[in-house]
This record gives C-alpha cells, structure tokens and sequence, in this order.
C-alpha cells in the first residue's frame, strides 16, 4: 500500500460507497452503495482470460466455505496491517451496517479462510486471495495490475507513449520532460545520467527532479541543478540500483499562500478498465514555503509535497533541534 493515511485503492472504494463522515448512519438504500454493487457484478460477468494470462496461477482454487452467520447481507472482510487505516476501514463500514457484514480478520490463515466466504475483502495488497478474484468469486480493494501506474519508471513510460499518440492532449500537455534512468543497463550511475537526454540541461545549471521508481513517501527524491549533484543523490540511496525517473523541475509552480501543493483524487477501477472518479479531492502541501528561484536544493520540506516525507522532515528537524539543546546544554 502507498502513500500516507488511507491507501489510494482503499480511499476510492470507501468514497465511492458513500461511506465518508459526511453520511448518516444505516442508511438502507444508499445509492452509492447500489452502484458499487452494480459495479461489482458488472465486473464479475466480464471476461477474464486475459488476467490468468497476466498473472498464471498452478494452484487449484480452494472451494468456498460457508459463513455461519450469512443473513444475506454481503460479506466484507477486513484485514490491513496499519492500525490507522484498519481503524478508519472499520468505522466508515459500520456506517452502513445496514448494507454489509464486516470480519475483521488476522493476517495469514484467518484471512484467508474468510476471503473464501467473503464478497469483498478490504486489505493489503500482499494479502489479497487474487486467484479468487480472478475467478470472479472475491472483489478486492487494490488494484491487481498497479505496477504500470505506482511504479515511477513505468508511469513515465506509460505517459511517453500517450503523448506520442496524443500531443494535444491535456496529460500531454501537463506532463514535464522525463528522463529514465536504468542503472543496470547504464553500469554505473556516471555513465546513467551522462546518457541521458538531460544531461546538456543539467551541465547548464538547470534543475531537474530525481525520484526512485519503486519507493513511496518521497524517500531518495532530491533536486539537483548539475552532473555530480544528481550522481551523488543517486549513489545516497543505498547505492542507487534499479531504475529512476529524472524530471525537469518547474521552477515557477501555482502557490497557495507561497506553499507549492498537489491534488489527490481518488477513483474506482472495474474490470478491464472503467474508471469512476469521485470529485471531490485533497490538496496537500509542502511543509515550508517556496521562493521561486530557491537557492537551497536540499530544502526539501519546501521542494516536496508528500504527507510523508513532510512529517518525516519535521520528525528530522525536531531531533536536530533536541541535539542542539543537548550539546549546549553539556556545554554550559
């Protein structure tokens, strides 16, 4: 699972069921709740062939076992190992307690001897009984094929393409100029960014953007306006193995009292493939205000927008400043 608070996948199945704060409790005929049911069976009448190919499985399919206490309700499983987001889960289904049965259930075998009974199971990705819900007996809050979109390198890809196809299009159009940088290919991280079509930028003093492909929580990004800058954010990450995304920076960003912030939306995908989007959204901001033409590169409480690497900063400068007070107060 990604990101701060509630995952992506999680947040958009609970806005689309309707069951937020802002709802009245057991509530019987919610209409949100009626369309993810409809979404659901929409879903399970489609063709799935093409997702055993995706994902093969040898295993037979272990036969569903029978809820003791089914009264007809659906069946929702619960199984997330952050305690947060189990207990946010939890709470927004007991809102609708009218239209679901929960089971909040222990990771490992207690899950999975429920995923066989249960109509929808709520959980980490790792956890999910995915050979069921290939064979339409078990829909999942995560997303089955989510590399193309959570992994940095791929989603630059991804776009690439898009906008080869599309150049007039608004994600065209949106997108900044993305290098990837493939460290095994490359063999060595010099050798990496020197290849890449960046490289003439940086070598002018332009600021360009580094991110891991698989990482979350802002963990490894930097900003770095030459050569040996990026190198050396690259090699500060465990050696900087795999793949990165190198994306020039927009240097004069949209602010919002001087903070530079994103939008988060959430959205439901079904089958292969509609999306429903919930209109409402989040914006988050940096933790520190931004100066166009910021001198400072590692400032990155002002650079970055991600709830996690914010609260990690404040975690960090809070230690830094106890530090401090205890080397002067040794002092004295």
């Amino acid at each position: 699972m990604e990101g701060d608070g509630l995952s992506e996948d999680t947040m958009a199945m609970l806005k689309a069921m309707g069951l937020g704060p802002y709802q009245d409790q057991d509530t019987p005929e919610d209409p949100q709740v009626a369309f993810v049911r409809q979404a659901i069976q929409a879903a399970h009448e489609d063709e799935h062939d093409e997702d055993d190919k995706i994902r093969p499985n040898h295993e037979p399919l272990l036969p569903a076992v029978e809820d003791p206490e089914d009264d007809g309700r659906p069946l929702v499983t619960v199984e997330l190992e952050c305690p947060y987001m189990r207990q946010l889960v939890l709470n927004a289904l007991a809102r609708r307690s009218s239209s679901w049965r929960v089971r909040e259930c222990a990771q490992g075998e207690e899950s999975a001897w429920w995923q066989r009974a249960a109509d929808v199971h709520w959980g980490d990705y790792e956890g999910v009984d995915w050979q069921r819900v290939r064979a339409n007996q078990l829909s999942a809050s995560c997303f089955c094929v989510r590399k193309a979109l959570i992994r940095k390198a791929h989603l630059a890809h991804n776009l690439g393409m898009w906008k080869m196809k599309h150049p007039d299009s608004p994600a065209a159009r949106a997108a900044p100029e993305t290098c990837v940088l493939d460290l095994l290919s490359a063999g060595s991280i010099q050798q990496a960014v020197v290849s890449s079509e960046a490289v003439t930028s940086l070598e002018r003093g332009e600021r360009w953007i580094l991110k891991p492909s698989v990482s979350n929580g802002a963990v490894g990004i930097g900003v770095a306006d030459s050569v040996q800058t990026a190198v050396d954010i690259m090699a500060a990450e465990d050696g900087g193995g795999g793949e990165w995304v190198l994306q020039r920076y927009i240097e004069r960003p949209l602010l919002v009292n001087r903070r530079k912030f994103h939008i988060r939306m959430w959205a439901l995908a079904v089958g292969r493939l509609t999306v429903h989007v919930y209109p409402d959204g989040v914006a988050l901001f940096a933790g520190a205000e931004y100066e166009v033409g910021e001198k400072d590169l590692t400032r990155m409480e002002a650079h970055v927008t991600n709830a996690c690497a914010w609260n990690r900063l404040t975690e960090d400068s809070r230690n830094m400043e106890e530090k401090k007070q205890e080397e002067e107060t040794a002092c004295v």
